[in-house]
């Protein structure tokens, strides 16, 4: 599948079809991205911004207002921790028996990764 594209604010779907002479089975946006079904190509001139090139910077303070005290923040923050129980187990598992990690350090490395540009 084309990887996402994320779109304008004043994006038109039904302009965008015509342009591309796309079916609305070809293509659907979901939030502020724009999805093709795989096969199709738009690369000779999309209205839209590459996912794979965005704005590094925007793209890590989002990161970092999502680790904050928000709704989403404590999902994001649960599911480390899950994985992080999961992780330990397999490391408790291996011969001979890794030594687990703690949710700071967990918390550690993605903020580690958020500010240095490593997670884009």
């Amino acid at each position: 599948m084309p990887p996402p594209w994320v779109i304008p604010a004043n994006f038109d779907g039904a302009k965008f079809r015509a342009r591309y002479n796309l079916t609305r089975e070809q293509f659907w946006v979901l939030g502020n991205l724009l999805f093709l079904k795989p096969g199709i190509s738009i690369a000779d001139d999309p209205p839209v911004i590459e996912l794979n090139d965005p704005q590094p910077e925007q793209n890590r303070r989002l990161a970092q207002e999502q680790l904050s005290e928000t709704p989403a923040g404590q999902l994001i923050r649960a599911l480390a921790a899950v994985l992080l129980t999961e992780i330990n187990n397999l490391r408790a598992a291996v011969i001979p028996p890794l030594p687990p990690r703690t949710l700071q350090q967990l918390k550690t490395a993605i903020i580690n990764r958020i500010d240095d540009g490593t997670a884009d």
